[in-house]
């Protein structure tokens, strides 16, 4: 019943050691806490350096820091020490608190080479930074965690982990460790955070870099449970790095043998279904469901619930489940002692046929069907097969897909939501994406298949769908938000839009690339984003693209559009990768990095199957694979629809300023169904086709940028000089400044015309113009709105005039060809040449 309290160390045993052997020591109801800015307290020492403990005991008791950090100071507290270096052996705390205004511990709050050995922690630990086991290090190397279990509650404002909440910096970490960092260890403990985990929230993304070979696994028998922390890492960088060294075993991760088929889920079968002991297959661990042992810890089942509450029910005394009504997205959730809560789907054994093998697949034909199968995706391994179109308009997002799932060449469409799976580490094969309206502020990556592919397969796909990302969304794309970890994205092709004024980077296919692979894929998605906006990635890192087309427009306002990345660093690689040089809005391939192996072709040559692999369609080339006869009319249609080139006309007074004149549909397509929404740019649209005439979300194309309205402009020319009247004249308008796709030119016989030009697209306020004059003649510029009153003209950097419209929807203007001494320069030299 000790109370310590110090200034800047404090301990219930002692404030500071260094070279110390602690052992045999018990710790009952008492509290160390420590008070000065950059303090540091821990139940047992405060500061320790270069220690060996073993034999302790600590119960019901806390370290904490009584003041919260300052930009200058890091307060630290853990379980055993706020600051450690050295060794702890045979450790139990039950009932422990540890409470840091920075960094706070289960056992040790800030460590460095720290051998951690059988240690049994229940805790509960709070801080900014916050780690079941251990806060924060500052390297792995020299560090291991084994023979731990870890329960309680790990609650920081930033990071938490079940085990350690920052892994620290290392670059040579993985070619230098000889031992597992973490071995033989069970996390209960519930980590909650704006990045939890239950292993490691974050660490420098150098440090497990998959460039480096390491000698041993880094994670040994590390067990978890998905219900409680969803995930193993909870950083970008690290899930990217993650392979079979970092495995950790997830203890959701059950099977059902129930009629002798062994399952991913809990098949119900009436009203009541009875649990034999072996009819629920353990992910580890000795024993039963009922009771196991693992890393020489026991489990015993107390109690059985059901999520939502009460939609399932549970028979203690006959081991049965009952269900009356809808199970949708239920879980039976298994609560055990010390924390342990493991959850497994469940669902009617009615709805699914097949046994879920690459043999015999389960077959899904309809929509409660692949809501079933989105249930139970969490398991790998485990084989789908649809059997028809399906239409997902009442179907909710799910977490994660870990199956093999394949289309058979049929469409999912209608689909509204966020990403159709948070995440995808599985296979999505031979299957038609159209209609799906995706839309979130709330998710850091969005796509409509996933917001991160993280090891996935995504092969000949098609898919058609808006996305529109706000609030906290990152990364942003057609198929997915993130491709990580070594995803590879083959044989598809994207159309539809990717919006989004706050996002960092957004692509035709996925909007972030790391460690991932793209090859023989075509988009023709129009991206205009606030960050990179790339027409086949956002932005690329350690990732390959090859043999793959991008086809429509980019827009970034942050001036990082490129036609086939926004940026590609000089860590990935592109090999034969063209863009449509005839619809884009100029001829960049990346605005940031290397543009090495990235080509602008003509619409033409990328119609004729340039690529290899690629066969011709009524618009551009497509890999073969997606041109099946196997397939559904829905999905022949999509595909299609998404390969259709699109011809404009600009620099010609034909029809409506900016407008597309000349359109080519393919011919499976029904010709009727184009629409142009001023307002938004050109759309054309599906809904009215004879194959998706029962969709209600839209089936768009979209080209050319929305403008912010639009103007009807009169201009006349007069000659001052008198020079020059009766002689054409070039007068270009431009809507938007270095926007060649969008600028329209004539030429008008100086003194005798006025010329109008309707539904002129307004763009950055107003519109840009210029004439093209001889040398020696320059211009002024007067304009006014329909009343008469003067519209603002300023001068652009080699664009000419600005004029700012504003809201005016009629705008005349006039040139006054004057007398010009032309600069001397280039310009000036080259008219004396020519003279």
């Amino acid at each position: 019943n000790a109370v310590v309290e110090g200034l800047n160390y404090a301990g219930v045993i002692v404030g500071s050691a260094k070279n110390t052997v602690i052992k045999n020591i018990t710790v009952n109801g008492s509290s160390a806490a420590s008070s000065e800015f950059g303090s540091i307290s821990g139940i047992i020492v405060g500061r320790a350096e270069n220690v060996t403990a073993e034999k302790i005991t600590i119960n019901n008791s806390s370290a904490s820091t009584t003041l919260f950090a300052t930009s200058a100071t890091v307060e630290t507290a853990g379980g055993f020490a706020g600051a450690f270096s050295g060794r702890i052996s045979d450790i139990k705390l039950n009932g422990a608190s540890v409470k840091s205004g920075t960094v706070a511990g289960g056992l040790v709050g800030n460590g460095s080479a720290v051998n951690i050995q059988k240690a049994e922690i229940n805790a509960s630990v709070n801080g900014k930074i916050s780690g079941g086991v251990i806060g924060s290090l500052e390297t792995p190397t020299g560090t291991s965690v084994s023979n731990c279990f870890v329960s309680g509650s790990v609650n920081g404002d930033v990071l938490a982990a079940g085990i350690i909440a920052e892994g620290g910096s290392d670059s040579g970490y993985l070619a230098k460790a000889a031992t597992a960092l973490i071995s033989d260890t069970v996390v209960t403990a519930k980590a909650n955070a704006e990045i939890s985990a239950a292993v490691i929230a974050k660490a420098d993304k150098e440090t497990f870099s998959d460039n480096d070979k390491n000698k041993t696994d880094i994670f040994s028998n590390v067990y978890y449970s998905s219900y409680t922390n969803e995930s193993v890492f909870g950083t970008q960088e690290l899930n990217s790095y993650q392979n079979t060294s970092f495995a950790a075993t997830d203890l959701s991760a059950v099977k059902c043998v129930i009629g002798g088929t062994e399952k991913s889920f809990i098949t119900l079968d009436g009203e009541r279904t009875v649990l034999g002991d072996s009819d629920i297959v353990l992910a580890a661990g000795t024993g039963t469901y009922k009771s196991f042992e693992l890393c020489g810890h026991s489990f015993a089942l107390e109690s059985v619930v059901s999520d939502p509450n009460g939609v399932v029910v549970y028979n203690a005394e006959d081991s049965s489940l009952g269900a009356d009504g809808a199970i949708d997205g239920a879980k039976i959730v298994f609560k055990y002692n010390d924390g342990l809560e493991i959850a497994i789907p469940v669902a009617y054994s009615s709805l699914l046929a097949g046994s879920g093998t690459k043999a015999d697949p389960y077959t899904v034909g309809t929509a409660d069907e692949f809501a079933v199968m989105m249930q139970n995706g969490t398991n790998s391994g485990v084989y789908y097969k649809l059997t028809a179109d399906i239409d997902l308009s009442g179907v909710k997002s799910a977490e994660s897909f870990g199956g093999i799932l394949d289309g058979a060449n049929h469409v999912v469409y209608d689909f509204c939501g966020s990403s159709l799976f948070d995440e995808i580490s599985g296979t999505v094969k031979n299957l038609g994406v159209v209609g799906f309206d995706i839309d979130s502020d709330s998710s850091l990556t969005l796509g409509a298949l996933a917001g991160t592919l993280n090891g996935a397969l995504i092969e000949n796909c098609a898919v058609i769908a808006d996305i529109n990302a706000s609030g906290k969304v990152q990364d942003a794309g057609i198929i997915a938000g993130r491709a990580v970890n070594g995803t590879k994205i083959e044989n598809c092709i994207t159309s539809g839009r990717v919006l989004g004024s706050k996002v960092i980077a957004a692509g035709g296919l996925v909007g972030d690339a790391y460690n991932a692979q793209i090859n023989n894929c075509v988009s023709t998605a129009y991206v205009s984003v606030g960050g990179y906006a790339g027409g086949l990635v956002g932005d690329a890192e350690y990732s390959t693209v090859s043999n793959s087309v991008f086809g429509n427009m980019v827009v970034s306002s942050e001036k990082k559009a490129g036609n086939i990345a926004g940026r590609f660093a000089d860590t990935s690689k592109a090999e034969n990768v063209l863009f449509d040089g005839r619809t884009s809005r100029n001829q960049v391939a990346a605005a940031d990095g290397s543009e090495s192996g990235m080509r602008s072709f003509s619409t033409k040559d990328l119609s004729a199957a340039a690529l290899s692999g690629f066969v011709t369609t009524d618009g551009y080339a497509i890999p073969a694979s997606l041109k099946s006869s196997e397939s559904s009319a829905k999905f022949a249609t999509a595909v299609e629809f998404a390969a259709m080139t699109i011809k404009y006309v600009s620099g010609m007074n034909v029809g409506t300023a900016l407008n597309y004149t000349d359109i080519k549909i393919a011919a499976q397509v029904n010709s009727n169904a184009v629409s142009v929404d001023r307002t938004n740019g050109l759309v054309i649209t599906l809904m009215k086709n004879k194959d998706f005439g029962d969709t209600d979300n839209r089936i768009a194309r979209y080209a050319n940028p929305a403008s912010e309205g639009s103007a009807t402009v009169s201009y006349s020319i007069v000659d001052s000089t008198k020079a020059l009247n009766g002689k054409l004249v070039g007068v270009m308008l431009k809507s938007k400044l270095e926007d060649s796709a969008n600028s329209f030119g004539f030429f008008t016989k100086i003194g005798s015309e006025i010329r109008t030009i309707n539904g002129v697209s307004v763009t950055d306020g107003g519109i840009y113009v210029d004439l093209s004059l001889p040398i020696g003649y320059g211009y002024k510029v007067k304009a006014t709105d329909a009343d008469g009153n003067a519209l603002e003209v300023k001068k652009a950097d080699n664009e000419g005039r600005f004029i700012k419209t504003g809201k005016s929807e009629s705008v005349d203007i006039t040139f006054e060809i004057v007398r010009s001494e032309p600069d001397w320069g280039v310009r000036s030299v080259w008219s004396v040449i020519g003279k």
